[in-house]
């Protein structure tokens, strides 16, 4: 059921856990700077991470877009400008793509300790439970 858990990087007594780490796909990752620019990512990589045990963080699962070249400011070209936010080339919204966030979700519960409730049952009639109070009562 759960797949294989990555072995995390210790860092400052904090555990990083490289969840996936893609290409982007679709588009470059850009992160909006003011009205009129953004910064531009050429080359990103899309990841998602897990940071666990950090005194700073918690715990916490992060979506990350990293570059090895520095980011480009652009001009911005869309009309909606009552929002800021960064935008990752994020992965094609195939079947493999969810069967991907799939294996993430087991990891995490891989790495967290989390396990599905085991119900059993039995199909053995019950026996009769006599109490002592009954039994005296007799």
């Amino acid at each position: 059921m759960y797949a294989v858990t990555p072995q995390p990087k210790i860092r400052n007594g904090a555990k990083y856990y490289d969840l996936l780490v893609t290409p982007t796909t679709s588009h470059l990752t850009t992160a909006t700077v003011n009205d009129k620019e953004k910064l531009v990512f050429p080359d990103s990589m899309f990841s998602i991470g897990l940071v666990t045990h950090s005194w700073k963080y918690g715990s916490e699962l992060q979506f990350v877009a990293f570059s090895r070249k520095p980011p480009m400011l652009e001009k911005r070209v869309d009309k909606e400008h009552s929002y800021y936010r960064l935008e990752c080339g994020y992965l094609p919204g195939t079947h493999e793509t969810a069967n991907k966030l799939r294996e993430i979700a087991n990891q995490l519960d891989a790495i967290i300790g989390y396990s599905e409730p085991v119900v059993s049952y039995s199909t053995k009639p019950k026996k009769e439970i006599k109490f002592v109070a009954d039994i005296l009562a007799e």
